[in-house]
């Protein structure tokens, strides 16, 4: 039964979003008249009850995150014995910086060993950041002379440096004055070399691009990453990119291959960088928009080392439009690059269906299109393969990062409704307990080597367990639940410890939580 207080409410007894917007709550429990007639159920939460509100649960969320993180700092720099797989913080071991000038990345080049170094750190996880370009080709043009034709673009060396230094693990090469240093450079090289390069630099440029704009997204940096995101773009649009097609390379397969990853690994960003920033995506595909993908979805790297073309029959049309119209059942394109940009695909979908979408009174047609997107993401996710513990693992924290994004699209579609929609509800449950053990598939280790585009999936699905651990405490004794409060929080509890470890590497975690959940009230 709902309750109801007085006319007039004595202080601090008006529900924390009445408070908020500065509006007169009527005080009715479970849920005020305000919150009901602005469609913000979800958001009416009082605080004077016994168990802890939503708003509280977040919160200390947060704090624990934080809290974790700078025990964890404090912990690598202080304790002798780490895992005997993983540098310790604050190590020096593969890298002499005795004899390195104080200011060691103002020099131009850079001292030859940490040079090799960064290049040797960045390689190692390189998959990490969307790198598409051939590794060994890449490292024989990094070892040729400056003044060489073959040598690469100066900005894609800077974000070589400023991602190996990000990943490096140690003190006194991820300095943030190096960091800023590289950061520029390469930005300002793109300008300067705009206008002079060949054909493998556009590519090279595309690529600095892509690691820039992971770069200022890893750090909080929204407009920085926008601009990189839009300048990626204008690059693969203004060169055809997206329409390749056979012949353009001289039969050079390899070079085909890079081509067609690149626009991809643009396109996924795009996407993803869509939801995260509520933007529409620019690379979409739909009636509203004129956009045609004709380049063919992306095979893998080794295929196009061993000669394989991508343009066969089934794959050579408008693969975006024809997945969309197949309901997520393609034919062609199971690559973990080509499965990514599907993933990243109904991602954004969801999230232009969900921003259309009112809490209440949605119209026939609109019910249909959410119906079918619905449809489409589930058969997509049908089409993924199980996971694999003993795969390798920049393979396997791939195809965690594509499924949890797989997953976060139904909530993304769901969520809107979710608080007045048995079924709804349900479905952003299942989706984002589905995320919690995906997670679960890898070891401790492995963690740190996740796609930064993993953390909206996992802060998303988080926000979702810790409703669902409110109102499972909120129930009335004896009421039957359908998932024990201790099984949800243990749930929640290991994408919290995920987001921990990812803090290091990506600082925007933190953030993301507090705007994440600003922007939803």
């Amino acid at each position: 039964l709902m309750s109801s207080s007085s006319s007039a409410l004595k202080k601090g007894k008006a529900c924390i979003c009445c408070r908020r917007r500065k509006l007169k709550c009527d005080g009715v429990r479970p849920i005020c008249s305000q919150c009901i007639d602005s469609g913000r159920e979800m958001d009416c939460e009082y605080t004077d009850s016994f168990n802890s509100t939503r708003t509280e649960l977040l919160e200390d969320y947060l704090a624990q995150l934080q809290q974790r993180a700078r025990e964890l700092e404090a912990g690598r720099s202080s304790r002798g014995h780490t895992n005997p797989n993983v540098q310790p913080y604050g190590a020096c071991a593969s890298v002499n910086m005795e004899s390195a000038p104080v200011s060691w990345w103002d020099y131009e080049p850079l001292p030859p060993n940490i040079s090799k170094y960064l290049q040797d750190k960045f390689f190692e996880r390189s998959s990490q950041l969307s790198f598409s370009l051939d590794v060994p080709r890449m490292k024989a043009a990094l070892a040729l002379k400056p003044s060489d034709d073959k040598y690469p673009h100066e900005g894609l060396i800077y974000a070589i440096y400023l991602w190996g230094a990000r990943l490096s693990g140690n003190r006194d090469v991820a300095k943030p004055q190096a960091e800023r240093a590289f950061f520029e450079r390469a930005t300002q090289a793109l300008q300067i070399q705009l206008d002079t390069q060949s054909a493998t630099r556009h590519l090279q440029a595309v690529q600095t691009q892509i690691l820039l704009a992971l770069y200022a997204y890893a750090c909080g940096r929204p407009i920085e990453t926008d601009y990189h995101v839009t300048a990626a773009i204008s690059l693969i649009l203004s060169s055809g990119m997206h329409v390749v097609s056979p012949g353009q390379n001289n039969g050079d397969n390899v070079d085909e291959g890079e081509r067609i990853m690149l626009f991809w690994q643009v396109f996924i960003l795009d996407h993803c960088w869509a939801v995260a920033s509520r933007k529409p995506a620019r690379l979409r595909v739909d009636e509203k928009s004129d956009m045609m993908i004709t380049t063919p979805w992306p095979l893998w790297a080794h295929e196009y080392v061993a000669g394989s073309s991508a343009f066969q029959a089934a794959n050579h049309s408008q693969p975006v439009r024809q997945f969309i119209m197949e309901r997520g059942n393609s034919t062609s394109g199971y690559s973990a690059l080509a499965l990514a940009a599907k993933a990243s695909a109904v991602y954004e979908l969801a999230s232009r269906l969900a921003s259309s979408r009112p809490s209440a009174n949605v119209n026939e047609q609109l019910q249909e299109t959410i119906r079918l997107a619905d449809e489409t993401i589930v058969t997509f996710i049908s089409t993924l393969a199980s996971l694999d513990v003993e795969a390798p693992q920049d393979r396997k924290c791939h195809f965690v990062m594509l499924h949890c994004i797989a997953y976060s699209s139904l909530i993304v579609l769901h969520e809107t409704v979710s608080s007045s929609d048995a079924s709804a509800y349900g479905r952003c449950l299942h989706a984002a307990r589905l995320i919690s053990a995906t997670l679960g598939y890898l070891k401790a280790d492995e963690v740190a080597s996740l796609p930064a585009f993993v953390i909206p999936s996992c802060t998303l699905a988080c926000k979702v367990l810790l409703s669902e651990t409110r109102r499972v405490r909120d129930t009335p004794p004896g009421r039957e639940v359908s998932v024990p409060s201790d099984v949800i929080e243990a749930e929640s509890t290991r994408i919290m410890q995920t987001l921990v470890q990812l803090r290091s590497t990506y600082p925007v975690v933190g953030e993301y939580s507090i705007s994440s959940n600003r922007a939803r009230r």
